[in-house]
């Protein structure tokens, strides 16, 4: 994960249902760069969560490592953009809309984050009809702004919202997130960190 020298971390635990969903939002110069969900892969970007406890991650600022200290527009982005996304969770919103920096690609993969935005709440797509599907898978496995960016919402050929393939924070977040946006019940399927 290649950031900006200022860019921070700022640790937040939002609910799921009645589970605690820990995330990491990158905020640099008053603009979202990166979500960090709790993980199942080892990479550098998602192990910054993995000593969190829910009890420690609900609002202090933690600047990564080496980063300069997160600026009054940066923590403020980061109280606001906690606060937007527990109401998209909660259904009270359809979209974040939050403040994005720029993320980099071809016009291809511009294209499929188009598409992968313009997916309604409660609707899925499979990933050949984003685009050419390696390429769709590509870019959700890379997707820094997961739940912005819903790439939770792309589905395998044969999967569901029961079986929705793999996710970077893991399946049965994956498949908690469609479950409670189609306005199903939640609480039996998310045993998250």
């Amino acid at each position: 994960m290649k950031l900006p020298p200022s860019a921070c971390l700022h640790r937040c635990c939002l609910r799921l249902g009645g589970h605690p969903l820990p995330l990491g939002l990158v905020i640099d110069r008053a603009k979202l760069c990166r979500v960090l969900l709790p993980a199942t892969d080892e990479s550098h970007a998602q192990s910054l969560l993995h000593p969190w406890s829910a009890t420690q991650i609900e609002t202090p600022d933690a600047p990564l490592p080496g980063a300069e200290q997160a600026s009054e527009d940066d923590r403020a982005l980061a109280a606001e953009a906690a606060l937007r996304l527990q109401a998209w969770l909660d259904g009270q919103r359809e979209t974040p809309d939050l403040p994005l920096a720029p993320l980099p690609g071809t016009p291809l993969q511009q294209e499929i984050r188009l598409r992968l935005a313009a997916i309604p709440r409660g609707q899925t797509r499979r990933y050949g009809e984003l685009g050419p599907a390696r390429c769709v898978a590509r870019v959700c496995s890379s997707n820094p702004l997961p739940l912005i960016l819903p790439c939770h919402r792309v589905l395998p050929a044969g999967g569901s919202a029961e079986h929705p393939g793999r996710y970077r924070g893991g399946s049965m977040l994956k498949r908690a997130l469609l479950l409670r946006e189609a306005g199903r019940d939640t609480e039996h399927y998310i045993p998250l960190p």
